[in-house]
């Protein structure tokens, strides 16, 4: 599973990704495999060479809200799941 975490704050990023670290410890998955980005940008540029599965999105961050970057994902890759922060 390929998951996408885009979040300008980097405290919730570093909660997220040790509660990650902590669920592929506890349940010895390799097969998680997860990528931060701090802006929504960077994300866009890196989402054909990646094609997550799951992305994690803050709702207000700078130059695009979450929920604009999610509407473009849904419309190019309707099956990609997409939780807000």
């Amino acid at each position: 599973m390929r998951l996408a975490i885009c979040d300008d704050d980097e405290r919730e990023v570093a909660s997220l990704k040790g509660q990650l670290a902590e669920y592929q410890r506890l349940h010895q998955d390799e097969s998680l495999v997860y990528f931060t980005y701090s802006k929504p940008a960077e994300l866009l540029a890196e989402w054909d060479k990646n094609r997550f599965d799951i992305a994690v999105l803050d709702i207000v961050m700078p130059g695009m809200t979450g929920i604009e970057l999610a509407e473009k994902f849904k419309k190019e890759y309707p099956d990609t799941i997409i939780i807000f922060l």
